[in-house]
């Protein structure tokens, strides 16, 4: 894994950890597709984090490949499984991104520029959610009949504030936080 070039002049190289918690078997699929496209970034590390599942853990042991890699969560929840990962990156900015999401070619490129500015300690990106079936209906959103019958990816776009999957965290910055909260 690379470093990560910096953008500005006179600012450092950083390297980026991307931290992916999962739960269960029943995404696994998906879990496999957002690893493949990280691994398309280069990121330094990518982290898996197993929340409560020790079954999945050994499964995911013969499955992974060998530069992923892949820890327990000690608690319960996906708080406690990101503080895992944080506490296990090694690299200056951590990316978190849900398992069943799958990052854009150039994701940690666009995520780690607002790092450039000193004063930036966190930052996200837009998320494109991929429904499982029919688009639901976000709250204090009444379709049209005309959104209703617009083919699926277009029904999606509109539906990115909903999401909440991904992000990056300047560890030196954040790391007297004393984590992520532990409830939402």
């Amino acid at each position: 894994m690379r470093q990560r070039a910096a953008t500005g002049v006179g600012v450092a190289a950083r390297t980026v950890s991307v931290v992916v918690c999962t739960h269960t078997d029943r995404r696994l699929a998906l879990l496999l597709e957002c690893v493949e496209s990280l691994r398309a970034n280069d990121p330094h590390e990518i982290i898996v984090v197993v929340d409560a599942n020790p079954p999945l853990l050994e499964k995911l042991r013969a499955i992974l490949p060998r530069d992923v890699e892949l820890i327990l969560s000690p608690g319960r929840g996906v708080s406690a499984a990101r503080n895992a990962g944080v506490a296990a990156a090694s690299g200056d900015l951590v990316a978190f991104i849900d398992d069943d999401a799958t990052a854009e070619p150039d994701w940690l490129d666009e995520l780690e520029k607002p790092f450039d500015d000193p004063h930036v300690v966190a930052a996200g990106g837009r998320i494109l959610p991929r429904w499982e079936g029919i688009t639901p209906v976000l709250p204090g959103k009444d379709p049209t009949a005309e959104q209703l019958a617009a083919p699926r990816d277009q029904r999606q776009r509109g539906a990115d504030e909903m999401a909440q999957g991904g992000g990056g965290y300047g560890r030196g910055k954040a790391s007297g936080s004393g984590g992520r909260r532990r409830r939402y």
